[in-house]
């Protein structure tokens, strides 16, 4: 629903397609805004674009996304999208955005340079996009011996992870990130 009013509220509207109905449009966007203030803190645009049946996760990546900000303190109200994709696609947004020729298993791209960036306020922050690859999430679960279920919201807190600021690029970034991951989404019990 964010996605379809803020899409609507931003387009730009000369003074002959302003009517009504886009006066109607901008009130129910600041309503919901207002309703999304007092209600919850977070929301998630969950994009399927494969064949597979995952979209059940939406609410466990909610409960995730909750948790993580719970646990990191933040207070601010945030949106984001997850989109589950192919091997192909996530092959081709690796080579495009990251010029590494290979499908990954997750790539965000944050809409903000880093944590320092996330402030408490009252707007809603736009954290950015999260694309998740359902084969490569299932061949590392096969891989790393966990269920399909684990290993995709471990996947999810990487990726929101990295879209609130954190990364793995030094030894002391991969120690913070890697601890937090820990203990938002405990390892598998042996």
């Amino acid at each position: 629903m964010i996605f379809l009013l803020t899409t609507i509220y931003s387009k730009k509207l000369d003074k002959k397609s302003f009517g009504i109905k886009n006066i109607l449009y901008i009130k129910l966007f600041k309503f919901y805004n207002i309703i999304f203030d007092i209600i919850k803190n977070m929301e998630i645009i969950f994009n399927n674009k494969t064949r597979k049946d995952v979209d059940s996760y939406k609410n466990k990546f909610l409960s995730l996304f909750d948790k993580t900000l719970k646990h990191l303190k933040l207070k601010n109200n945030y949106i984001m999208s997850v989109t589950i994709v192919s091997k192909n696609r996530i092959h081709e947004l690796n080579n495009t955005f990251r010029g590494i020729d290979r499908p990954t298993d997750v790539i965000s791209f944050a809409f903000l340079d880093d944590k320092n960036e996330i402030i408490n306020n009252s707007k809603i922050i736009d954290l950015g996009e999260i694309y998740i690859c359902y084969d490569i999430c299932l061949k590392n679960a096969k891989k790393y011996g966990n269920s399909f279920d684990r290993e995709f919201c471990f996947l999810f807190i990487h990726g929101l992870l990295h879209l609130l600021g954190y990364d793995h690029q030094t030894k002391e970034q991969e120690e913070v990130m890697f601890k937090l991951q820990d203990e938002i989404l405990p390892p598998k019990e042996n």
